[in-house]
């Protein structure tokens, strides 16, 4: 085979060909009984393609490349319809919605009827662990984050927010939820007037504040690469 996809829960995902703009031959392999069982064509395998919870983000040609889940008989249980999704999770993923009504978030939480789960007025971005971040509909540029209830753990007063957790390089092993389970240490932010980067806790505490000029990079084990970025002479 031209390609397998990562088995999970007893299912994998395999192509004949990789022909663009969409492999062909496609199938859906049962690691139990070995069977085979064809799929449509018209269907895109993606990099996060594996079972998880029953089902498995694929995208649709048909629907302009819109993403759907397909359940274990490789027919489709909440039809295409987002710009990008995620795996399951204790019964609920974070997706982006293709058609977003002014007022409305763009990401969402759905359960395993396609449902939206989360508040109508507030965008809620993935989930790392128990929390994640978000922000409300009539203040798009003020980021928190919130926990699983959608209540606020850490203030929405940031202009930007970026999770830092340790997270392993790939694994064959690996389910597709594994990045998503790591709960963040801490998050990189950012505020304006004046513009500083901060290092701030899980529960919202300002750890450390950056002078002017210097900037969080990266994280590397237990420490941080900061860089110093010298300002232009205009």
């Amino acid at each position: 085979y031209a390609n397998i996809w990562k088995a999970h829960e007893g299912k994998a995902f395999v192509a004949e060909s990789t022909d663009s703009p969409s492999p062909s031959g496609l199938t859906l392999f049962d690691c139990v009984t070995r069977k085979l069982q064809a799929l449509p064509e018209d269907l895109q395998l993606l990099g996060n393609s594996s079972m998880s919870e029953g089902l498995a983000v694929v995208g649709s040609q048909a629907k302009n490349s819109l993403k759907g889940y397909v359940d274990a008989t490789g027919k489709f249980k909440i039809e295409p319809q987002y710009k990008s999704a995620g795996p399951f999770i204790n019964g609920r993923a974070s997706v982006v919605l293709a058609d977003v009504a002014p007022g409305k978030p763009s990401h969402v939480q759905i359960d395993k009827s396609g449902q939206v789960t989360s508040p109508v007025n507030l965008d809620v971005e993935d989930f790392y662990g128990d929390s994640a971040i978000a922000h409300s509909t009539k203040a798009p540029e003020k980021f928190g984050v919130v926990n699983h209830q959608f209540k606020y753990v850490v203030a929405p007063i940031y202009s930007s927010l970026e999770p830092q957790a340790r997270y392993s390089n790939y694994s064959i092993l690996e389910k597709p939820s594994t990045k998503f389970l790591a709960a963040p240490q801490f998050y990189i932010a950012k505020t304006r007037a004046p513009e500083r980067q901060l290092l701030v806790s899980p529960t919202g505490r300002v750890l450390l504040t950056m002078p002017e000029g210097h900037f969080f990079n990266k994280l590397l084990g237990d420490s941080i690469l900061c860089v110093w970025v010298q300002p232009l002479d205009i």
